[in-house]
């Protein structure tokens, strides 16, 4: 017969003391530097925006959101709607005169 639980249990003998150390803690997280270098960033980032025009992708949704339909096979359906309703929000203006491209600016003017 095997021996009761109370017996096995005096059999086994009790773990050995660890001797590794216990793990260290991590150190603080430097709150404050990081937020200082992400404001220093965002506002070099907003400081510079100015200066970049639109690139070729951000037209080519603008102009599908002008036109929305089903039947792109390069992008969802959903990116068009979004850069409508982003350009319905907040009108993209050309950076070196200011003219809303909806409207077409006279040639040679931008």
């Amino acid at each position: 017969m095997p021996p009761a639980l109370d017996e096995r249990s005096r059999l086994v003998p009790p773990p050995a003391p660890s001797t590794a150390a216990a793990p260290s803690a991590l150190p603080a997280l430097a709150t404050r530097p990081l937020l200082l270098i992400a404001a220093a960033v965002t506002g070099v980032l907003l400081l510079t925006s100015g200066r970049y025009g639109i690139y070729a992708d951000e037209l080519y949704f603008l102009a599908a959101g002008h036109h929305l339909d089903w039947g792109y096979v390069d992008q969802p359906p959903l990116v068009p709607l979004i850069a409508l309703l982003a350009d319905t929000a907040f009108p993209v203006r050309c950076s070196r005169c200011g003219c809303c491209l909806r409207s077409r600016p006279a040639p040679g003017s931008c």
